[in-house]
């Protein structure tokens, strides 16, 4: 996923003015988290965006970050993948190469067709399972738009098309900024049901939502941020 980085890259050069925030590669040993976030706070000049997060996520797991709009869960999630630095604190993380992730604001080749667009980010990895792609492409039904170019598809297959970008090559990690908002009942089921199985064959997940009930029920932890913090309003 290290081509999808490339647009955040002076944004992120520019973010480490100032900051004391520090980053480590995750142990080898399968017990050690996979992600942690250790006194983690970010400012953006007079705004704390988070503050003080000490938390960590464990390998084969698929962990929530919960709460409502503006609470951080962006932010947290950018941090993780270096597109910004925190201010103070130590990110332990894999490199961004080795995360499959999905923003909200999708990301991807917009002269390109969905075909071509997955093709593409496939073979950045060469070892992309063909089985595994196509039952991704055929359970969000991105089949019926494949010819079409990514810029004029609808607002909900651009996010179908994220978020199958980002598991087609079944990443140590995937990362996934509200997967399910803007799409069909359908489609969200699937989104779900493509979660579970990433994490049954040994993969990690990190999926943020505002609305708790809808990823609750596949969530083997959760953390809930409000304001930028752990927990909920006082």
């Amino acid at each position: 996923m290290a081509t999808r980085l490339l647009s955040g890259r002076v944004v992120a050069l520019l973010d480490r003015i100032g900051s004391r925030g520090m980053y480590r590669e995750p142990s080898s040993d399968p017990s050690d988290p996979i992600v942690r976030f250790q006194d983690v706070s970010k400012r953006f000049g007079p705004v704390t965006a988070l503050d003080g997060i000490d938390c960590r996520f464990d390998r084969g797991e698929i962990h929530g970050v919960v709460g409502p709009n503006g609470s951080g869960k962006t932010t947290l999630f950018e941090i993780l993948l270096r597109l910004r630095h925190p201010t103070a604190g130590t990110v332990t993380a894999p490199s961004p190469a080795d995360i499959g992730y999905s923003f909200q604001e999708p990301q991807f080749y917009p002269g390109l067709t969905a075909g071509e667009n997955l093709s593409v980010f496939a073979r950045l990895h060469g070892d992309v399972d063909p089985e595994w792609r196509r039952s991704v492409t055929d359970r969000l039904r991105l089949d019926r738009v494949r010819h079409q170019r990514a810029a004029a598809l609808s607002g909900g297959f651009r996010k179908k098309l994220d978020v199958a970008i980002a598991l087609v090559s079944r990443p140590e990690l995937l990362v996934l900024d509200e997967p399910l908002a803007g799409i069909d009942q359908l489609s969200r089921e699937r989104v779900l049901e493509l979660i579970v199985e990433h994490a049954e064959d040994g993969g990690t997940v990190l999926v943020s939502s505002h609305d708790r009930e809808r990823v609750d029920p596949i969530l083997d932890s959760s953390l809930a941020l409000y304001d930028g913090r752990i927990g909920g309003p006082e």
